[in-house]
């Protein structure tokens, strides 16, 4: 039944962001909570300073088995600028949410924590997503950095955890190909 509702919700996204879209493409990338593989379909309002993005990703052998997950993102892009061509962005910001297609809603996480039996949510993920970008012709690299909703509060509640960025924010990076 979620899955359903998340298939209605990106359709409904997906419909009102084709209404004005300029270009519609392919993406390909990795990380950022997304998959360590994930490919999929990207839209981009005539602005281009909107961007939807529709993934599958794949992660191989984590917690026992291949995770496979859809994603949906959307990031806002207003500091968009070009120079002879060259299209960048600097910042842009955004959200996302993954639907897991596991067996199991919760998965214990490792004992990384000053104490173990920590349970993460796979199902339905929610994050916060910061993104860069550099676009010449119909290819646009990214850089994007994911905040997970689950991952923010362990750093709340958990001081040894987040002592370190590198283990709140999840970097990922990827192509597009724009139609």
């Amino acid at each position: 039944m979620r899955f359903i509702k998340l298939m209605i919700l990106a359709s409904i996204v997906w419909s009102s962001a084709t209404a004005s879209a300029e270009q519609w493409g392919v993406i390909a990338g990795t990380g950022s909570y997304m998959g360590d593989r994930h490919a999929g379909v990207a839209l981009t309002t005539e602005s281009q300073r909107h961007n939807v993005e529709f993934t599958f990703g794949h992660t191989p052998g984590i917690l026992g088995e291949d995770v496979k997950q859809l994603n949906l993102k959307y990031v806002y892009s207003p500091f968009r600028s070009s120079y002879r061509g060259v299209a960048t962005n600097w910042i842009g910001i955004g959200t996302m949410v993954s639907h897991c297609l596991c067996d199991e809603t919760f998965y214990e996480s490792p004992s990384q924590y000053p104490e173990s039996n920590y349970y993460d949510e796979t199902e339905f993920r929610f994050g916060l997503v910061l993104s860069s970008m550099i676009q010449w012709k119909n290819f646009e690299a990214y850089f994007d950095w994911t905040l997970l909703d689950q991952i923010a509060i362990a750093a709340v509640n958990n001081s040894e955890y987040a002592k370190q960025v590198k283990d709140i924010w999840a970097g990922g990076f990827g192509l597009r190909y724009f139609f």
